[in-house]
């Protein structure tokens, strides 16, 4: 398997960081869409987490990076992603030019029944007893875990987003999908947030950090900003309207969403 796709030309200013885990290649359309409006600046890289724990995937992180660029770069961070990428901020500072969370996870276990409720809401009743079956059986590892992790991303990005167009600007170009390396890092990373070590960290976090969260979202957006927002040196956040978990795909939101990076991305835009 690849370990990373280059877009553009270098210097490579910006990263973008994929969700999942164990879902390379969920933020393909972002990095071409990011090459579109920047490109004249900077190339993008999209690294591919394979490690199976976190703090390999933040250290695998780092290498895909600092083998591809030579300056601090922004760093953008999608849905689990978003984790990732603030767990390396907080363990790499000097090569963060800039943190974006974008669709992040709640960082407070609190705002999970909330997060919960707003999906079950947005399917089905069928759709709802597969989702919950699946959430249960990816506790454990098995040999049907990548159809399982599959069906439950079409089920969340159903739930998750608002207007989000069949278009070939939208189309993910995914990798693999690892649902075993999901049961894995996943159980790991919410061990964390259960034990309170992601608001621990975000004193340290010495980067500008930027969230971009879609008000449509089922994540609630108090559950990303309120643990931290008071601890973070730098910090701001945009919530968009008519927006869910991606909104540079969302039909009434990708427009605000790039206007946000364009304006937070000066001088070199």
């Amino acid at each position: 398997m690849m370990t990373f796709r280059k877009y553009g030309q270098p210097p490579y200013r910006f990263v973008v960081v994929h969700g999942g885990p164990g879902a390379p290649g969920s933020v393909s359309s972002l990095a071409r869409m990011l090459t579109h409006h920047f490109g004249k600046i900077g190339g993008v890289i999209e690294p591919f987490q394979t490690a199976d724990s976190v703090n390999e995937q933040v250290e695998e992180l780092y290498r895909q990076i600092t083998q591809n660029a030579n300056e601090p770069i922004y760093v953008l961070g999608h849905s689990w992603g978003a984790w990732l990428a603030y767990l390396f901020a907080y363990k790499h500072p000097e090569v963060v030019k800039k943190l974006f969370l974008i669709g992040a996870p709640a960082f407070d276990v609190k705002y999970l029944p909330e997060l919960q409720t707003r999906r079950l809401a947005a399917l089905s009743k069928e759709e709802q007893s597969e989702y919950l079956e699946i959430i249960e059986t990816l506790h454990v590892q098995s040999p049907n875990n990548d159809l399982l992790l599959q069906q439950l991303g079409a089920l969340a990005e159903k739930a998750d987003n608002y207007c989000v167009e069949a278009s070939e600007e939208n189309r993910e170009a995914l990798v693999e999908v690892n649902g075993n390396l999901y049961q894995k890092v996943w159980n790991e990373a919410h061990a964390m947030r259960e034990r309170g070590e992601f608001i621990r960290m975000a004193p340290m976090i010495q980067c500008p950090t930027v969230i971009i969260h879609g008000a449509n979202d089922t994540t609630p957006l108090n559950g990303v900003v309120e643990p931290i927002k008071d601890l973070v040196k730098d910090f701001k956040y945009f919530e968009l309207e008519k927006s869910g978990h991606s909104p540079w795909k969302e039909k009434y939101g990708k427009e605000a969403f790039f206007q946000i990076l364009s304006s937070e991305c000066k001088p070199l835009v």
